[in-house]
């Protein structure tokens, strides 16, 4: 077990030879005589007869099934080569000395060195020795199981290329589909206009036969003529035969055709057979990645609870086979959207690389339902893909309500118009009580004013109003038939408009809107047309005279387009800056996206519109397309629900406040 001990040891220390007790790294060991043997020694070992047949390697070919044999071998007795200890058996080992020792070496010679029982070291030593051949045995069955799974992947890379080729082969037998299709459609024309000129062709050989055969018919009649005339007859006739021998035959129409060589030319579409040669049918690359799609995994919580029209978002993160982050900057990443509801519809999501492992994904669903989420990494799919979520519509709740209360400072009468503030104040105008009343963001009155009349700061059935830029009050004096202007806290400033047709005056005038600029959009009713005012009052420019409005009761402006509710055609009507029309969106209906009586629009977030469906109680989210996302209330007076909704606006924090005018109160919605 010693000699064990030796040869596992002799890289950090040489190895005493059994016949002249000189270390050495470079040793030997006989099996059958049990000691080691420098490479001197070891020759005059060789050379004994009697060793002929005894097993010598060099410690450093030793393998495992070598110390195995040492190992299993049965302890034989061994004695001290102390002199005159040789009858001595060695039963300790000294720790300092490392080398085994007699009964007499212990009382003498090591004296004071650390001393142990030489069977419990040979224990020990039996121990780690077998210790480090199992860890040797682990190492090479792992070393197996990398062969194996190298091999593995040998085959998955020559499915891979397979693949590829099959891939390489579809795509090239679809481009060729196409270019056949593509010279089929040429044939096509090519017969379709050379048989219209074989036609004209054909025509003009029939039309030329017909002159023939009369010219020839004629011919004939003259010659039978003269054979059978007499010579006064003949001198008779000559003149009339004469003239009808030489009167040419009508010539054929477009006679200079027949001149024409017909050519027949193959115009080369040089730019697809440019871009086919430096481009080829696709490409292709091969690479080396750490990445195990089996470990990488996909955090779609946030697409679990996707909501339709808004942004839906997870985490990617590639993985290595023992499950660690790795990232690879080839890795292939694909994210698509399968739509199972009704009609199967594949997009793709887009996918950020975030450079350390991980990617973000994100997606707007456009539809409500069953949709299926195939995450691959190389085309592999990770764990878990693919992944069912289901979509679930926007809904809107309410959260508070206020104004119905009667006889107290804020309660409303058929509010009609609203508006909120920079600050965050809503001012709502009173059409049943004509006046203003101002809240805060949360519904706590704070101020009031007007009265009914016609003088300045009184109104009669206000609706429409606004603040412009400098925080100063629109107020569309409906039945006065002017827009006054008052300062936040209801001091008269100015107004302009009075009863009539003309560019400065106004007939019913309902919604307000300022725009980008500054400028005052009013929607004259009465006289169907949207008008655009300076803050001077002055008229710029109108909508509606060259496409009919019927009746205008609001517009606003988004981006580059004005959106007019259209009260009596039941729809938003979209004109560009310059006042061109562009499109309709809805019609009368109870449906999604259908009105009935749309009172006001405004803009909700950036390509979305809140409208006022007011007849159908109710309030429709629809994107500036006229896509339908969503819709609240119905007809009630209970919390959330509404009677004539005239009017919205929206507050910093994004929630929804609305005018519910025949419930005579104010209701906050937020999504």
């Amino acid at each position: 077990m010693l000699n064990v001990l030796a040869i596992k040891e002799r890289d950090t220390s040489e190895v005493k030879c059994g016949n002249c007790d000189e270390k050495s790294s470079q040793c030997f060991y006989c099996f059958h005589c049990c000691i080691f043997w420098c490479e001197e020694c070891v020759i005059a070992h060789s050379t004994i007869r009697n060793n002929k047949g005894h097993r010598v390697l060099l410690v450093n070919d030793f393998r495992d099934h070598d110390f195995e044999e040492i190992s299993k071998r049965p302890v034989k007795l061994e004695f001290c080569s102390k002199k005159d200890h040789e009858k001595e058996e060695l039963r300790f080992f000294c720790g300092d000395c490392e080398r085994a020792i007699c009964n007499i070496c212990v009382v003498t010679v090591h004296n004071r060195h650390t001393k142990m029982l030489l069977e419990d070291v040979l224990t020990e030593k039996r121990a780690e020795i077998i210790s480090l051949i199992n860890s040797k045995r682990k190492s090479i069955e792992k070393k197996h199981g990398q062969i194996n799974e190298l091999q593995v992947k040998y085959t998955e890379l020559q499915n891979k290329v397979s693949n590829v080729k099959r891939d390489a082969r579809s795509l090239a037998d679809n481009i060729i589909a196409v270019i056949e299709a593509k010279m089929r459609e040429m044939f096509e024309d090519v017969d379709k206009q050379a048989e219209e000129i074989l036609d004209f062709f054909k025509n003009q050989q029939i039309c030329l036969e017909k002159q023939i055969q009369s010219m020839e018919k004629e011919i004939e009649e003259i010659e039978e003529f003269v054979k059978g005339s007499t010579r006064a007859e003949l001198l008779r006739y000559k003149s009339k035969l004469e003239k009808s021998l030489h009167v040419s035959a009508p010539e054929i129409e477009n006679c200079n055709d027949l001149r024409k060589n017909c050519h027949l030319i193959l115009k080369q579409n040089d730019a697809s057979m440019k871009a086919l040669q430096a481009h080829g049918i696709g490409s292709m690359k091969a690479f080396l990645t750490l990445t195990s799609y089996s470990k990488s995994s996909a955090d779609v919580k946030g697409m679990r609870e996707a909501i339709v029209g808004l942004e839906a978002r997870a985490v990617l993160t590639t993985k290595n086979a023992e499950g660690e982050k790795c990232y690879t900057e080839h890795d292939e990443i694909s994210v698509r959207v399968t739509n199972w509801d009704g009609h199967v519809r594949v997009t793709t999501a887009q996918v950020q690389d975030n450079r350390d492992g991980t990617y973000f994904i994100t997606h707007f669903f456009t539809e409500t339902g069953k949709h299926e989420i195939s995450v691959t990494i190389n085309e592999e799919h990770v764990c878990g893909s693919p992944f069912a979520v289901v979509v679930k519509p926007r809904s809107f709740v309410p959260l508070s309500t206020f104004g119905e209360q009667r006889m107290h400072a804020g309660s409303l009468s058929k509010p009609w118009g609203i508006a909120v503030s920079a600050r965050n104040e809503i001012a709502v105008t009173e059409s049943n009580a004509n006046r203003v009343q101002v809240f805060s963001c949360n519904g706590t009155y704070l101020r009031s004013f007007g009265r009914k009349g016609n003088q300045k700061g009184e109104f009669y059935y206000p609706t429409g109003i606004a603040f412009d830029n400098s925080g100063n009050i629109l107020v569309a004096d409906t039945f006065n038939h002017r827009i006054q202007l008052l300062c936040d806290r209801g001091k008269y400033l100015s107004q302009f408009g009075s009863l009539g047709s003309l560019d400065h005056q106004l007939k019913y005038p309902y919604g307000l809107f300022v725009d980008s600029v500054g400028n005052i959009i009013v929607a004259d009713s009465g006289n169907k047309l949207v008008k655009f005012f300076s803050n001077t009052g002055s008229c710029l420019k109108k909508i509606g005279e060259t496409f009919c409005l019927t009746k205008p009761l609001n517009c606003i402006q988004h981006d580059d387009l004005f959106l007019i509710s259209d009260i009596s055609e039941h729809c938003i009507v979209v004109f560009d800056r310059k006042g061109q029309f562009q499109y309709k969106i809805g019609k009368k209906g109870q449906g999604d996206g259908e009105f009935n009586e749309p009172t006001y629009v405004s803009v909700y977030k950036p390509g979305e519109l809140i409208i006022c469906d007011s007849l159908n109680h109710r309030v429709q989210i629809i994107k500036l397309n006229g896509t339908f996302v969503s819709k609240f209330g119905g007809k009630g007076h209970k919390v959330g629900e509404l009677k004539r909704p005239t009017s919205s606006a929206v507050l910093r924090d994004n929630k929804i406040v609305l005018t519910d005018c025949f419930n005579d109160r104010i209701q906050i919605f937020s999504e």
